[in-house]
């Protein structure tokens, strides 16, 4: 479905990663990527879903409390460990 989305042009409107300097937005990805502070991964600062899970994230890490993560104070990762150092420094190693 994808492939076929993105060949009839319907699908992403913009290719997250193969960027193009004739774009209007191209000068926002680069402030995007320029100001992305450990937040997600480079190159993903215009992908809707990584915006979303950054979010979630961050509302996620101030209601919990480093004294409340049990054990070892690891913490799960899926996709990006960059996700759980920046927003749960505090609560996990």
């Amino acid at each position: 479905f994808y492939q076929r989305a993105w060949e009839a042009g319907v699908l992403p409107l913009r290719h997250p990663w193969m960027v193009d300097q004739q774009d209007e937005l191209f000068g926002l990805a680069l402030k995007l990527r320029s100001e992305n502070d450990g937040w997600g991964p480079k190159g993903h600062e215009q992908t809707f879903e990584r915006v979303q899970a950054a979010e979630w994230l961050r509302l996620c890490s101030e209601h919990i409390r480093p004294e409340d993560v049990p054990g070892e104070k690891r913490c799960l990762e899926w996709d990006s460990a960059q996700y759980s150092r920046y927003y749960f420094a505090k609560q996990c190693k």
